[in-house]
């Protein structure tokens, strides 16, 4: 029997029809397809400069994580010494709080400056492979039957947005999985 809502009416399936299942199917395997081989564009470079940069990237996400649980850490500590008026030790204790707060803004900064350069080594890894495929040695359009007098100046805008999209995705995908890995090793660690 559907329940119903407050109106009285019944509540209506969720389920889709098998056109609709089996379009969102499509879709689904265009979308993985689509990562693969952009995946597959990417792969020649991680063992390059490009992976090397990512990999700094991906440590400043780590080093974020470390900072941020350290200043909990410290954080709890200057509660507990104003809680037992242990004014000493709380002094010292801020200070060491302001001090690490100094490093996890330089963390911030770094990890921003990182995630900016890993947008631009992806735009050039990219439009190289579709200037390749596009366009002609001089510049020229093979792609457009139409006229475009800055197909390239187009690309090269078009690629920047995407780039700079797939890594800021890209950790915010990373940055929560680190965070699960570190915070469930340190709640082990402390039980």
């Amino acid at each position: 029997r559907p329940k119903s809502d407050k109106t009285g009416l019944a509540e209506k399936s969720k389920s889709c029809s098998p056109e609709q299942a089996a379009a969102k199917k499509r879709q689904k395997k265009k979308q993985v397809s689509s990562l693969k081989h952009l995946l597959l564009l990417l792969q020649p470079y991680a063992f390059k400069r490009q992976g090397g940069v990512f990999a700094a990237y991906v440590l400043s996400l780590c080093t974020r994580i470390l900072v941020t649980v350290y200043l909990s850490d410290v954080s709890g500590k200057l509660a507990a010494y104003l809680g037992s008026r242990r004014f000493a030790s709380m002094f010292r204790g801020q200070a060491r709080f302001g001090l690490f707060c100094i490093l996890a803004a330089s963390s911030t900064a770094l990890m921003k400056f990182l995630e900016k350069q890993v947008a631009l080594e992806v735009r050039g890894i990219l439009f190289g492979h579709l200037k390749e495929r596009y366009l002609g040695k001089d510049g020229s359009n093979r792609f457009y039957e139409q006229d475009l007098d800055d197909a390239s100046a187009r690309l090269t805008a078009d690629l920047n947005d995407f780039s700079g999209e797939l890594v800021h995705l890209t950790g915010h995908f990373l940055k929560p999985l680190i965070d699960i890995v570190y915070l469930s090793a340190v709640v082990g660690k402390r039980i």
